[in-house]
């Protein structure tokens, strides 16, 4: 009893019913147009948080390089026995002491040019 379709009589021959076919459910067809829509979305959404990720990548980049020029000028001031240089340096940064006499020209544009 394992048949696919119905025997019928037709034209004195006995043919066999094409197999019945099963409506697609509207539920299901909605899901899925549902999920490629979610997925669509998704992929969107993936794709401005990865341009975001690599601008601030980039900007991290340029921060670790200008933190390692920093590193290597602190570190050739150390190797070459110059502590008074390293001492001079802090006191100008840090204190804003400068020499007798001595004039400071202060960028008030607010622009860091290095």
């Amino acid at each position: 009893m394992g048949s696919c379709g119905i025997l019928i009589k037709k034209d004195d021959k006995i043919m066999r019913d094409a197999p019945i076919k099963k409506k697609k459910s509207i539920v299901l067809r909605f899901a899925i147009v549902a999920f490629c829509a979610y997925a669509v979305v998704s992929l969107f959404q993936l794709r401005n948080e990865l341009a975001g990720s690599r601008q601030e990548l980039s900007e991290l980049e340029a921060e670790a390089a200008k933190q390692k020029n920093e590193n290597d000028e602190l570190s050739r001031l150390l190797d070459g026995d110059e502590k008074s240089k390293i001492t001079e340096r802090a006191v100008r940064e840090k204190l804003d002491y400068i020499y007798e006499g001595e004039q400071v020209f202060t960028d008030i544009s607010g622009k860091t040019g290095r």
